[in-house]
């Protein structure tokens, strides 16, 4: 038997001391591995290959069903130079900066994208009327006909009224629109000024014909818009031309005023009475360097020591002094020359020193005359120097008044300066614009006109068909995956060996309900030959070769949670024992929740086990008889509040020594360890202890604390095995299992 033979696959293994605590639990489950994967799919290769061809068929119709579409695309470049108009210094444009390039690019996708440029192209191709762009009616499916249908039936056939959608039934405006930008794509890569646009449809004419009028229409627009920006400059420019003009004329006539009325009239680079200033300033230091040398001139000055000396070299310098003096020295000489011949009464003496006298008289008179011209000459220089003074006085306070007056002046000027610059800026940016009046072009030029496509851009059959393999592929793993029973528990006897290091004994099958609907234990007598009779029968001759201290007549069965089955193995391994002819009893060590009844389908009679563990009757005494079998059973025949206290005590103690003497196997039916601690204290009195561990549902860690629990008392159990295992779902998971199932399944009857 398959079973028979995992479960004394380790006996090769070395025994574990009794009381050693299981060795570190290694991660069990579900690991998601390639071998893990592609076995998986092995198991599920049939799945998985009409699953695949599903949707592969599937995405075949559906592909060899979509309408083909053709996309035509052409290739603008946008020039990377905008026109400055307000720029009035210059009429050339300027480059793109790199803050302005990405904005430029999406202002001019979003023009070519706007809906009235699309108005505009359904306008002039008349695509109301193309075939691709008339909405087809829609057809009911064929739910809403049978409700539509129910609807008649049962209220009549106003419920169903509904206005029919004409055959070839004409888009509105704004749905054209809307379905022409849908299939419109306009595309910048960010990094160039190339834009892609593209059109699909179709019909391949239809849709290169539309890119083609796109285009167009948006470079007759852009040339349209300049022409537009030049008329409206034109005009601009001119309005502001006449309001200059009147400005610039009104601002250099009241600038001629402030002028005039300042007196701000110039010659030779500065105003008149600038010059004026200036030359009376010059002749001024004449007049007053005159002034001092004629007062130098003057005798008789205490602050002039030269001034006698100056006078006395005019006098002397005279020509009339000179004859004067000469004809005095005569007459003196004379008048000499007689007194001294003729004696001093001489009568000619008196009329010689008249003579002499009246030339030093002359003499005396011209000195005189010489020093009173000095003295008025120096009046008259000093005269003049007031005079000059008074003047300069007079136009030094007129020119700070022209100053004044000049700061006005210069701001008009300034102010009539930068009119003027205006007026010119504007004056030759109108000329350059009546220059450029029809010669504008547009922004964008093309580069690649659109052509009609060959092949249809959608549907791409290879790469649908493509993804709809993958698609298949992928998605029948993942059902497979969804499918195949995870792993939530053990399911081979070797790993339950090699994570607990206990001895794995026979696996007990499950008992398809649909095969026997009755209890287990019964299955047993009715199916002696089944595959479960046979693995009980396995597991009875595993129980003989435990090593233990003394031979095993004394059977405990746990688990650690709760429905695991122990209850049905143990009622079933009685069963067994007494049908091989043994003398066997079978106790119910569940006080508080007993389950051996229920298995069997025995009532309890007025005394049980816990009558016989507080010493109210003999174990002969509280024995029930199994109807089906010679079994005996000992149940629980009343509650107890404390039955750690009677199995922890000498009276379970004695109670096993008298049925180990009596009878020739004991079977005990433990409570789950996992819920309470009976079990512990009745494995202190029994020969051997086996625990059960339902397959693939039993956590491995819940295990390991169970056996944690025994450990630590020295109480380990001699066996554990699996129990509940479902054989067709594990051949699919295990090669071996799987060929050793399929050698022996048609040995055991069905």
């Amino acid at each position: 038997m398959l079973a028979d033979a995992t479960g004394r696959s380790n006996e090769r293994l070395e025994r574990r001391p009794q009381g050693a605590l299981p060795p570190p639990l290694p991660p069990v489950g579900r690991e998601l591995s390639v071998s893990f994967l592609l076995d998986m799919c092995r198991r599920h290769l049939l799945l998985i290959g009409v699953w695949v061809a599903v949707v592969l068929a599937i995405t075949i119709v559906v592909v060899y069903s979509l309408q083909p579409r053709y996309r035509a695309e052409a290739t603008l470049i946008i020039d990377t130079r905008v026109q400055q108009i307000t720029n009035l210094k210059s009429a050339v444009s300027t480059p793109f900066t790199t803050q302005d390039t990405a904005p430029a690019m999406r202002n001019e996708v979003q023009i070519l994208n706007s809906p009235d440029l699309a108005a505009q192209v359904i306008d002039k191709l008349n695509l109301a009327a193309a075939p691709s762009f008339i909405q087809k009616p829609v057809q009911p499916s064929p739910v809403m006909v049978f409700l539509r249908d129910w609807c008649v039936r049962i209220v009549g056939d106003s419920c169903s009224k509904a206005p029919p959608a004409p055959p070839n039934a004409l888009r509105s405006r704004s749905e054209l629109v809307n379905a022409y930008l849908g299939r419109l794509s306009v595309f910048n890569d960010g990094r160039s000024f190339a834009l892609s646009v593209g059109f699909q449809d179709a019909d391949p004419k239809l849709a290169a014909e539309i890119v083609r009028t796109h285009v167009d229409l948006y470079l007759a627009d852009q040339r349209a818009l300049k022409q537009r920006t030049s008329i409206a400059g034109v005009r601009w420019i001119d309005q502001q031309l006449k309001r200059l003009g009147a400005t610039l004329a009104s601002k250099q006539q009241e600038l001629q005023r402030l002028r005039e009325g300042a007196g701000l009239i110039y010659t030779r680079g500065s105003t008149v009475l600038a010059q004026q200033v200036a030359d009376i300033n010059s002749q001024l230091i004449q007049a007053r360097a005159d002034q001092a040398q004629r007062q130098a001139r003057l005798p008789g000055r205490s602050d002039n020591r030269t001034g006698g000396a100056s006078v006395q070299s005019e006098v002397l310098n005279s020509p009339l002094i000179q004859a004067l003096r000469g004809q005095e020295s005569q007459a003196r000489q004379s008048l000499d020359e007689m007194r001294q011949s003729r004696g001093a009464d001489f009568p000619g003496i008196a009329a010689a020193r008249a003579r002499a006298d009246q030339v030093s008289n002359r003499i005396a008179s011209e000195t005189a005359r010489i020093v009173a011209a000095t003295n008025g000459d120096a009046n008259v220089a000093g005269k003049r120097v007031s005079e000059l003074e008074q003047a300069l006085t007079r136009l030094q306070s007129q020119l700070v008044t022209q100053d004044q007056a000049s700061a006005k002046v210069a701001e008009m000027e300034r102010d009539v300066t930068g009119t003027r610059a205006v007026y010119q800026g504007l004056l030759e940016r109108q000329q350059e614009l009546e220059a450029q009046a029809g010669t504008e072009q547009a922004d964008a030029r093309l580069v690649a006109s659109a052509t009609e496509p060959l092949a249809p851009f959608f549907p791409n059959k290879t790469i649908m068909l493509s993804l709809g393999l993958l698609l298949g592929t992928v998605s029948g793993v993942g059902a497979a995956f969804v499918i195949d029973k995870p792993e939530r528990g053990i399911q081979l006897p070797s790993t339950l060996q090699s994570l607990f290091g206990l001895r794995a004994l026979t696996p007990l099958p499950q008992v398809a309900p649909r095969r026997y609907r009755r209890r287990l234990p019964d299955f047993v007598l009715d199916q002696p030959r089944s595959e479960f009779a046979e693995a009980i029968r396995s597991l009875r001759g595993d129980i003989a070769t435990l090593q233990t201290q003394r031979p095993v007549k004394v059977l405990a069965i746990t688990s650690a949670l709760p429905k695991e089955g122990k209850t049905s193995v143990a009622t079933s391994l009685a069963r067994s024992m007494v049908a091989s002819g043994l003398h066997v009893l079978l106790i119910d060590g569940d006080l508080r929740r007993s389950s051996v009844g229920a298995a069997l389908n025995v009532r309890c009679g007025a005394r049980g086990i816990v009558s016989v563990l507080k010493r109210e009757c003999k174990l002969s005494e509280a024995i029930t008889k199994d109807p089906r079998t010679a079994l005996d059973l000992l149940m629980v025949d009343k509650s107890d509040n404390s039955p750690q206290d009677l199995l922890g005590g000498s009276a379970f103690q004695a109670l096993l020594n008298e049925a180990r003497a009596t009878y020739d196997f004991v079977v005990v039916d433990t409570p789950p360890q996992g819920a309470v601690s009976d079990v512990l204290l009745m494995a202190e009195f029994v020969d051997a202890t086996l625990m059960a561990v339902r397959w693939n549902a039993t956590p491995p860690t819940v295990v390991r604390w169970t056996l944690e629990a025994f450990g630590t008392r020295g109480l380990m159990p001699q066996g554990i095995f699996l129990n509940g295992v479902d054989y067709p779902s594990l051949t699919k998971k295990d090669p071996d299992v799987r060929t050793a199932y399929r050698s022996t399944r048609s040995y055991y009857p069905s």
